[in-house]
């Protein structure tokens, strides 16, 4: 019955043909009347099929309702405090059990419907939904440090497939992780061309009362290249001279702050300035 109920979301939401559907229902319902008691609501359809999961797999599975977007085994583990065999090992049954998804195209990737999780969330206390959520917004903060400003392919694969809960991850999260998270997923949005997005990000972060003056100084850079793609060049300047005036001793953030108005020299024409303040940000990169 559960899977009935799922494949019937499956194809209302245009993932399979209705051939598809039909060669699916045929084989579950030849099998459905040797299932004693058959369930007919939703509910108890899922209910039918969590009684009989394994009790690893019934602590586990409603602990994934604080995932929106598809999931790796690396988060769930974070999220459930379990080792990562232990988390592969459920997850596999859960699939087995047509409790979570697989990714055909991203087999690393396991995704629970929303049918699913909304079963998952009757089963799971308030606040330890709000805990586990909490939890996956730290496991994806680490992400988003992990890659800032070294982005590769396979990062970027990933960082597309989990962008929803990357999104909700900075709403989760207060003070200085708030504004750092803000700070490496608004970089991450501008590489993948969101800039307003990224630019309401930082305005957010910068104006947390409980953000440190250095990640603020950081996110004022991200804005001046965001002024400067959209030909706001004193907006720019402004913003690069308030780092430079304010942290004049650290060479990573006047290196950054520098190159940003090398930039904006090259825009207006002024080659040997630009060239100046490029070589001036390169001695002081070397420093940091």
């Amino acid at each position: 019955p559960l899977a009935i109920a799922l494949l019937a979301e499956t194809y209302e939401l245009g993932n399979s043909t209705i051939e598809d559907v039909g060669r699916s229902w045929g084989a579950y319902l030849r099998a459905a009347p040797s299932v004693p008691g058959r369930p007919r609501r939703l509910l108890a359809c899922f209910e039918f099929a969590y009684s009989i999961l394994p009790p690893g797999c019934q602590k586990l599975f409603p602990r994934l309702a604080c995932f929106w977007a598809p999931f790796q085994v690396a988060a769930v583990a974070c999220v459930a405090q379990v080792p990562q065999e232990d988390a592969t090992s459920i997850l596999e049954q859960l699939a087995r059990s047509s409790l979570v998804d697989r990714q055909e195209k991203t087999p690393d990737f396991y995704y629970i419907s929303p049918l699913a999780r909304w079963f998952c969330e009757q089963k799971v206390a308030p606040e330890q939904l709000a805990e586990d959520a909490s939890r996956m917004a730290f496991h994806y903060a680490g992400f988003l440090s992990g890659i800032s400003h070294h982005l590769g392919l396979e990062d970027a694969r990933t960082a597309q497939i989990i962008l929803p809960d990357l999104r909700r991850g900075q709403d989760l999260l207060k003070g200085e992780d708030r504004s750092s998270y803000a700070l490496h997923l608004g970089w991450l949005l501008l590489i993948f061309g969101e800039t307003e997005t990224a630019r309401s990000l930082y305005q957010d972060a910068l104006s947390q009362q409980d953000a440190s003056a250095r990640g603020k100084a950081w996110m004022l850079i991200q804005k001046a290249h965001i002024h400067h793609d959209r030909g706001e060049m004193e907006q720019a300047g402004m913003a690069c001279d308030n780092v430079l005036q304010s942290f004049p001793d650290d060479p990573g953030l006047a290196a950054e702050a520098l190159y940003c108005k090398g930039q904006i020299c090259q825009t207006h024409g002024e080659t040997d300035e630009a060239l100046r303040l490029y070589e001036e940000s390169n001695q002081l990169r070397d420093q940091s």
